[in-house]
């Protein structure tokens, strides 16, 4: 597994094959587009808050808070959730299976 931790505005590549991409993003915009290229790319543009944690896992790139969960999601905003924002640009292949999950953020996926 390959992890990064992203605090502030930055671009990665990823040679090794993206399937499927997860996406847990509160406040800002999100832009997923499939490609024909075989290498997904991620541009983090704009980042307040906490720092984005992005993994990369038997083909599945996450890209989500560290202290998010993916069930539970709108207890978890009561709490302490919105003082965070993040605008994040994904190119992923055409047949990744994609799964997006925002609050109070855009969320754009073509392709």
């Amino acid at each position: 597994m390959s992890e990064w931790s992203v605090a502030e505005p930055r671009k990665l590549t990823f040679d090794d094959p993206v399937t499927a991409l997860h996406v847990r993003v509160v406040n800002g915009t999100v832009n997923v587009v499939g490609t024909d290229e075989g290498s997904a790319r991620l541009e983090v543009s704009e980042l307040e808050g906490p720092p984005l944690l992005v993994t990369q896992r038997d083909g599945t790139l996450t890209v989500a808070y560290e202290d998010l969960p993916w069930k539970g999601f709108l207890k978890w905003l009561d709490r302490k959730g919105w003082r965070r924002s993040a605008v994040v640009t994904l190119a992923v292949p055409a047949g990744t299976s994609v799964e997006v999950g925002v609050v109070g953020a855009a969320a754009v996926v073509s392709g």
